[in-house]
């Protein structure tokens, strides 16, 4: 918060890509269906993995400490050694905003589950989150509109574009072969099957690239494209993957369209879930 008390377009920036990418130490569908429990167990190894994960990343660099305190609890007691006000503010809100996402049902209407919901953060106001992103919230629940666009992806993208836009980030090459480093740890950690794949892909698609005279700019996009070729299989099931003898005809389907990048149910899938 800036000394007026108002938000800065800055530090919405910030906010929003943490909140992007404040998962990103989670790769399995067992680790994201233990991040959809409301109290989750040992949240620390996620956040630690995630935080080391953006690291990597020049310009991610700086939202490390965010991601790593984004399960700390208000009163204390974090492994992170954190507290109170001492807890990265874009950390708090991302706990509570995550918090309430779980919370939801969208199996029922959402209107239907305000009171549960602002209930249950409410009680926990001071322990587990920041009573002042609390109030806030409260303040927001008293409005239809805040919630009519939880169950709507085009409506929740509309919104952020409307509340918060992401500067040109200037990117270059050390840049982007960053971002693609951290994706595919982040795609190879998801199966045993799958260790150093995607680097080995970019690497063998690199000695190719270049065998055939490609120009210096292709040669890196070709890297990146190995080190993110896979990106899809995040949203295929564990089960599948790790599936020790051969795929039914519809296991086989939900591994083919990893390619298109769409979850198992049709919809897009974040890499960020939780």
């Amino acid at each position: 918060m800036t000394g007026s008390g108002t938000t800065s377009a800055a530090e919405k920036e910030v906010l929003m890509l943490a909140s992007l990418v404040h998962d990103m130490g989670v790769s399995t569908w067992r680790g994201r269906e233990a991040l959809h429990r409301f109290e989750v167990e040992n949240p620390w190894e996620h956040c630690q993995a995630g935080s080391e994960l953006v690291r990597q990343v020049r310009f991610l660099e700086p939202l490390a400490p965010i991601v790593l305190s984004h399960h700390d609890h208000f009163a204390g007691g974090n492994r992170s050694g954190l507290s109170g006000d001492s807890i990265p503010l874009p950390a708090r809100i991302i706990h509570l905003a995550d918090r309430v996402d779980v919370s939801l049902s969208y199996d029922r209407h959402v209107l239907l589950q305000v009171d549960d919901v602002v209930g249950r953060v409410r009680g926990l106001a001071g322990r587990h989150f920041d009573p002042a992103a609390v109030a806030a919230l409260v303040g927001l629940a008293r409005r239809e509109s805040f919630w009519m666009g939880f169950p709507d992806a085009i409506c929740l993208d509309r919104s952020l574009s409307d509340a918060c836009t992401v500067a040109a980030l200037g990117l270059d090459e050390t840049d982007m072969l960053q971002m693609a480093g951290m994706f595919a740890s982040v795609i190879d950690k998801k199966s045993r099957f799958t260790h150093r794949h995607s680097y080995h892909v970019a690497g063998v698609a690199v000695v190719l690239a270049g065998a055939l005279n490609f120009p210096r700019d292709d040669i890196v996009l070709v890297e990146v494209a190995g080190l993110m070729h896979d990106l899809g299989k995040l949203s295929v099931p564990d089960g599948i993957l790790e599936k020790p003898g051969p795929l039914t005809s519809d296991e086989f389907a939900v591994m083919r369209q990893h390619t298109f990048y769409r979850d198992w149910a049709g919809k897009p899938t974040a890499l960020a879930v939780g």
